[in-house]
């Protein structure tokens, strides 16, 4: 089981947005990722009744890297423009949900707040 945490992350609109999070088992050694799946929402409020964006390692957006027990989040440049809402600060909520291969158990490991930063060249 992993136990969920929230980090905060802040994103300058314009720029490809990438971070990497390393899966280790309480004794440090790294977590067998294989057959792993992931999801991640980014949201206005918790209670909204559609996502902004939806990354997944189905179409590119959370890419797991089994051998290095690492799940890295890339939101494009395109895709971080497009979350400055009338080119200002923007505020999301968001989580990171993990699937397990054989038992489609999910957990949460991430979630938090991300604040998107308006950019300026454009």
């Amino acid at each position: 089981m992993i136990e969920p945490t929230q980090e905060d992350l802040a994103i300058k609109a314009g720029t490809t947005y990438n971070k990497t999070w390393e899966f280790l088992n309480e004794d440090e050694t790294p977590m067998d990722l294989t057959g792993w799946t992931a999801r991640m929402q980014l949201r206005t409020s918790m209670t909204a009744e559609t996502e902004t964006l939806e990354l997944t390692t189905e179409n590119g957006g959370i890419v797991i890297d089994e051998g290095e027990s690492t799940l890295t989040v890339l939101i494009l440049d395109t895709q971080t423009s497009a979350l400055a809402v009338n080119n200002a600060k923007t505020k999301y909520v968001y989580d990171l949900e993990i699937i397990y291969p054989t038992t489609n158990y999910v957990e949460c490991p991430l979630y938090g707040k991300i604040t998107v930063s308006p950019e300026v060249t454009r």
